[in-house]
């Protein structure tokens, strides 16, 4: 499913992803009273899950007919592509944040520096978990082209046409 359909195109298939992103912290702190700073050596865990990937095919199309089998086969397209991108990403993000953190404890006011911590996931990381996710979207927009939609509603002998209505050949 996209966002860039017009109000004549039929939904054929829908390819859902749902995700779980968690990042945790814990790791050694050391006081120093005399500066009122504190030394936080953060051990850091990303757990990055997508339980579930979803497809769904039109109900208007029985189940191993030939336009099902096709929808099905496009839709498959998706979920290999999310296959294939979201464990990259997972290992993206662990690389950066193991350069970012790995050897260097954060320093800050005595209290403050899980709280800074969790600012920076909050302000840095999860918006660049954010971002290269929908890269990974911009990628499954670009296997709904409007050619591929065309494919699919041509194919089977106009098997879509006929059952949902015409659409034009744009």
């Amino acid at each position: 499913m996209s966002t860039k359909t017009y109000s004549t195109d039929y939904i054929l298939g829908l390819t859902a992803r749902h995700s779980i992103i968690q990042i945790d912290f814990e790791g050694p702190i050391i006081d120093d009273k005399d500066s009122d700073q504190e030394c936080f050596a953060p051990h850091i865990e990303i757990n990055m899950e997508h339980p579930a990937i979803n497809v769904y095919v039109g109900k208007e199309f029985p189940e191993n007919s030939c336009v099902y089998n096709e929808i099905l086969d496009h839709e498959m397209q998706h979920v290999k592509l999310y296959k294939e991108k979201l464990p990259a990403l997972a290992n993206l993000v662990r690389a950066k944040m193991d350069r970012r953190y790995a050897n260097t404890p954060l320093i800050g006011p005595i209290g403050k520096t899980k709280a800074q911590l969790n600012d920076e996931i909050n302000r840095v990381w999860m918006p660049f978990i954010k971002d290269e996710l929908e890269k990974i979207e911009d990628l499954q927009a670009a296997l709904d082209s409007e050619d591929e939609y065309t494919r699919l509603s041509w194919s089977c002998l106009g098997q879509v046409q006929t059952t949902l209505g015409f659409r034009d050949r744009r």
